[in-house]
């Protein structure tokens, strides 16, 4: 009887790690749910719109890394008017590096045929090398030209891919 007036602290204290592990299993659970829902359910969920987080069928995005002598030679300008042509969406900016960079969302022989047109670039553009690097295309419909970005700001002096 002489501990009778510690089952006030145990009590409380089991009852704290019971708390922790029902919070604990709360996470486990949602953390499961998550896992299992479909494409469309996870977008519903995070209050994204499915269309715009997952391409259509046939339809490609690709981000151009252009360099070269490709600033200063209207590029941004021509690829906007390609790009309309086409009937892409996107965007395409300078880098401070020197180089280019675009954003390119559409049909797959769309997006194809304007990356052969960047190999080219307008008539006062030299270009030495176009890297192709996978996206997830999302963007607004149309195609734009954006201001000029520094990745190695950004990145914290790393302008790495």
């Amino acid at each position: 009887m002489k501990f009778a007036h510690f089952y006030p602290l145990i009590y409380q204290h089991f009852q704290c790690k019971l708390y922790h592990i029902y919070e604990a299993h709360q996470i486990y659970s949602f953390v499961a749910a998550l896992i299992s829902l479909s494409k469309e359910n996870f977008a519903f969920l995070w209050g994204m719109d499915y269309d715009k987080i997952m391409l259509k069928e046939g339809h490609k995005a690709v981000r151009l890394i252009i360099e070269g002598r490709v600033q200063g030679v209207w590029f941004r300008n021509w690829a906007v008017e390609e790009a309309a042509n086409l009937n892409l969406d996107g965007w395409v900016r300078n880098r401070a590096d020197g180089s280019v960079e675009a954003l390119l969302v559409g049909p797959e022989g769309q997006v194809d045929q304007m990356i052969r047109h960047c190999h080219q670039g307008p008539k006062l553009a030299r270009v030495k090398k176009v890297k192709l690097i996978p996206a997830q295309g999302i963007t607004p419909k149309g195609f734009v030209r954006k201001p000029t970005v520094d990745v190695a700001a950004r990145r914290g002096g790393d302008a790495t891919e």
